[in-house]
């Protein structure tokens, strides 16, 4: 239904990492995160997550920052956002190899209740 798009500058990407920030969003905002795809690019990579739950449209940006994609495109897409442009998240390709799918069902993080509250 939803879908994040990242595009990640980095030589080393941190599955795990990402795992554990998507957990902690699905608990936050009760959304369902099903897949992740991961590209490697000339930069770094692209990673397409997908979600079975809608996402508000202002809010893909914040979260697309929050699991570690370019800052600088994230605030584009927030202005774009924020002046209506409909089709305002783009990973731009050319010739990227396909690394690996990760079904995000299978490998959940556990969050204490009590960290909500903090």
């Amino acid at each position: 239904m939803s879908e994040l798009k990242l595009d990640i500058d980095k030589k080393r990407l941190n599955i795990k990492q990402i795992q554990k920030r998507l957990r902690f969003i699905e608990w936050l905002f009760q959304f369902h995160f099903t897949n992740m795809y991961i590209w490697k690019t000339k930069h770094g990579y692209h990673v397409i997550v997908e979600s079975d739950t809608y996402i508000p449209t202002t809010l893909i940006p914040v979260i697309q920052m929050a699991l570690g994609s370019d800052w600088q495109r994230e605030c584009f897409n927030a202005y774009r956002v924020n002046n209506g442009i409909v089709n305002f998240n783009v990973l731009f390709s050319t010739k990227e190899k396909f690394i690996k799918k990760v079904e995000l069902d299978k490998c959940r993080v556990k969050l204490r209740s009590e960290d909500k509250n903090e």
